[in-house]
């Protein structure tokens, strides 16, 4: 039996990774992807319009001044209607018509509705855990059509909410789902890809162009019932490719079903071709990799079920789990703190979700052209570059409001809100690949799901953020500034580079592990990018 293909980590995981090429194969499952994608990205852009608050302009017969702010026509109507004995009829002046809009729900009521985004947020925090964990005990591709089916039913189902509480309810469901299906996705699409297609894939099928389709849907639709029905119906095509797709030859293997993987392995490199054409050359090789993997893993196939405390396995798992879920947590309050509060800033909210989404999309295919044509330019470089430039646009706009010219140059901050918004949302990308790239096989999911939580809870808290500006205008600012900056050294410091290394299969060795009965000795530097094996632990062991 060969033993190149077991001699380290590395090339274990090249010796299934050479099998995985892009064929057409994976341009379907890169059309699958895009179709869960408008699942997701519509029922979470969804909030924007859904949850938007409206402008109060006038009650009864009296049209407020135009030149008032929100806040003053607010404290205007609310004199009015002590003086009216509550019998002024609101006049309401809105783009699109939110739930805010249908239950009456404006000025200092509009709260209430700001709260529905961080109750979806929360319902995506307890799915993400719950089926990242299924689908490494049971299968991504079985653990993806439930969640798609269930996505689409409870999405379609919140349309016929009658009040705010329902809606709450059902929104918390929906984002249930919605918490699996993007942990879940993620992880099944970067095992099934090769390794130097993995940002190309992320950069060219991702959120980013769904918001422009999702804003011309909403333009369209003009109601939040009506858009519910038609994001979810969209969407609902990507559960019939499912049934062409086949499980992760990754997991089958790491489960120790090296029979169906090989199967896997080789219909994935015959896919859409006839009858004649369906012989693999490379099958014997694909059996004696999946032999060699088999026997180099044998060890962990016997415990094949892994869970939540082996993220913090050995010191180096333990810091990689920690500083990729602060990564995602600053990350989430800063973009979607900015996100759910878009109706704020001046212009259409459809355009700016627009040009948002163009914006975002054009980063991407730009970033995808430099990872290709530079070598050097690493997750760690994209990462920094892109706190860099969010700070400076924030702190810009923090400039502007202390100096009180945000009136004067309301374009212009409307203009470096979406320029921060659009590069911190690089973030997503290359904190979720870091992820897929530094975990092994057998808790990958675990960490997308960990890390993906630490998103949501950040999710949950950006649309209050809002309240930190009651304090001081430019709080908010400050906050978000302060928490990209820790984000930013913690990841140059603490991370190694990933990029276009072979995905990890093995867990660290027993040697490794923090939790045992032992005397540790631990000596710790700052890792490089071509040796993460910094941390020297002796363990004297009671006999």
């Amino acid at each position: 039996m060969p033993t190149s293909l077991i001699d380290n980590e590395e090339n274990l995981s090249a010796g299934i990774d050479r099998f995985i090429v892009f064929n057409r194969y994976t341009i379907f499952l890169c059309l699958t992807y895009e179709l869960v994608i408008l699942s997701q990205v519509g029922n979470v852009i969804y909030m924007i319009f859904a949850a938007a608050s409206p402008d109060i302009i006038g009650c009864g017969t009296i049209i407020f001044n135009e030149t008032l702010g929100q806040r003053e026509a607010c404290e205007h109507y609310e004199s009015i209607i002590k003086f009216e004995n509550h019998s002024c009829e609101p006049i309401l002046k809105y783009q699109f018509r939110s739930v805010a809009v249908e239950w009456s729900y404006f000025c200092s009521e509009t709260v209430k509705v700001k709260n529905l985004v961080s109750f979806q947020m929360f319902g995506t925090i307890v799915g993400g855990i719950l089926f990242g964990q299924l689908s490494d005990l049971f299968g991504r591709r079985k653990t993806m059509i439930v969640c798609i089916a269930m996505t689409a039913l409870s999405g379609i189902l919140s349309s016929f909410a009658v009040n705010l509480f329902m809606f709450a309810i059902s929104r918390t469901f929906v984002g249930f789902f919605v918490g699996g299906n993007s942990i879940v996705m993620y992880v099944y699409v970067i095992e099934n890809i090769p390794t130097n297609a993995r940002i190309k894939v992320n950069t060219f099928v991702t959120w980013s162009p769904n918001f422009l389709l999702l804003s011309l849907v909403a333009y369209f639709t003009r109601s939040w019932d009506t858009l519910a029905i038609t994001i979810n119906l969209l969407a609902a095509p990507s559960l019939f490719c499912f049934i062409f797709l086949y499980e992760s030859p990754r997991w089958l293997m790491q489960k120790g079903r090296l029979n169906e993987a090989r199967q896997t392995i080789i219909a994935m490199n015959t896919w859409g071709k006839n009858a004649a054409k369906r012989q693999y050359r490379h099958e014997q090789e694909v059996i004696d990799t999946l032999g060699n993997d088999h026997a180099a893993n044998y060890e962990q196939l016997k415990h094949k079920r892994y869970y939540f405390y082996h993220l913090f396995y050995s010191w180096k798992l333990l810091r990689y789990s920690i500083v990729l879920a602060f990564s995602c947590f600053a990350n989430a309050i800063a973009f979607y703190g900015l996100l759910f509060n878009l109706e704020k800033i001046s212009g259409s909210l459809y355009m700016n979700t627009s040009i948002l989404g163009t914006f975002r999309y054009i980063l991407n295919i730009i970033l995808a052209t430099i990872d290709h044509a530079f070598t050097s330019v690493g997750r760690k470089f994209v990462h920094t570059i892109s706190i860099i430039i969010f700070i400076l646009s924030i702190a810009f706009i923090v400039v502007l409001i202390k100096t009180d010219h945000t009136l004067d140059f309301k374009v212009l901050i409307r203009l470096l809100t979406l320029i921060g918004m659009g590069i911190i949302s690089i973030l997503f990308i290359v904190n979720t690949l870091s992820c897929a790239e530094l975990f092994p096989t057998a808790i990958r999911n675990l960490a997308g799901a960990n890390v993906a939580t630490w998103n949501r809870i950040g999710c949950i808290l950006a649309p209050q953020l809002i309240y930190l500006s009651e304090i001081d205008q430019i709080l908010p600012y400050v906050v978000l500034i302060i928490l990209l900056s820790i984000d930013a050294i913690a990841f140059l410091t603490l991370l190694p580079e990933t990029k276009s290394r072979p995905l990890k299969d093995q867990m660290p060795s027993k040697e490794m592990l923090i939790l045992r009965n032992c005397k540790t000795t631990r000596t710790t530097s700052i890792p490089s990018d071509n040796n993460d094996d910094n941390d020297n632990v002796t363990c004297l062991i009671k006999k």
